[in-house]
């Protein structure tokens, strides 16, 4: 896998993501059984890309929509496990032309719903807990039959892990926090999921994260993922 350093245009950002939701349209297609699965991080330091999450979601969110497919999101920001339900939407009534109009009104209302629960977390009506919870938004669904499962994150994880402090540099850092994460049962069987961070590593007002931590970010998650048995789609560009 080839990662590159430097951060893309908003164009390439867009592409990327239209280049996932071919990805995931293509991954667990199957009508009624396919299930996408979405961590929407809407902690403080994601607010400048939110939108290009509100675009991901309504591309992939109308494709699951048109298969008759099903699609949870859970909006995190510090502590999902005890804070955060993910939001469920079932489009199995919705196919076919003739329902057309009833599968867009039933998308346009699902979308509204989760921008609801982000506008909430950034206002901080919802009592978030300051960070990124991104790891334990990804555990609200062991066992919950996602076919494809994304994180709309920039994956600066620093809740199970403090990706700014941490050994997460290393391959045996790496494997001692992957380790730890086991223990506290914060690695899910996702046996053959896809596992997107289309975002990953993306923060366009920048960051004090430094360029080599910046770096290890995809070897980190890929190692996560690789003990959860998922393939990491990291983004592209």
């Amino acid at each position: 896998m080839t990662h590159k350093p430097h951060f893309p245009s908003w164009t390439r950002i867009a592409l990327a993501a239209t280049l996932t939701a071919i990805a995931l349209a293509a991954c667990g297609s199957g009508g009624s059984l396919r299930r996408l699965c979405v961590v929407d991080d809407a902690s403080e330091s994601t607010q400048y890309v939110e939108p290009n999450y509100e675009n991901w979601l309504s591309t992939n969110v109308t494709a699951v929509a048109n298969d008759g497919g099903t699609v949870d999101v859970v909006v995190v920001t510090g502590r999902p496990l005890s804070q955060s339900q993910p939001m469920t939407q079932n489009f199995s009534s919705d196919t076919g032309q003739e329902n057309s109009a009833t599968r867009e009104a039933d998308v346009s209302s699902f979308l509204d719903e989760v921008q609801s629960a982000v506008s909430a977390a950034q206002t901080g009506s919802s009592d978030p807990t300051m960070g990124s919870g991104i790891i334990e938004g990804l555990n609200l669904y062991a066992g919950k039959g996602c076919t494809s499962l994304a994180a709309l994150t920039d994956g600066y994880e620093n809740e199970a892990v403090n990706i700014y402090k941490q050994n997460i540099l290393t391959p045996s850092g790496r494997a001692e926090l992957i380790g730890r994460l086991e223990r506290e049962h914060l690695t899910p069987d996702f046996r053959g999921v896809e596992l997107a961070l289309p975002f990953g590593g993306y923060e366009p007002q920048g960051s004090s994260l430094s360029q080599a931590r910046v770096a290890a970010l995809p070897a980190f998650w890929d190692s996560y993922a690789s003990h959860s048995q998922a393939h990491l789609e990291w983004r592209n560009g």
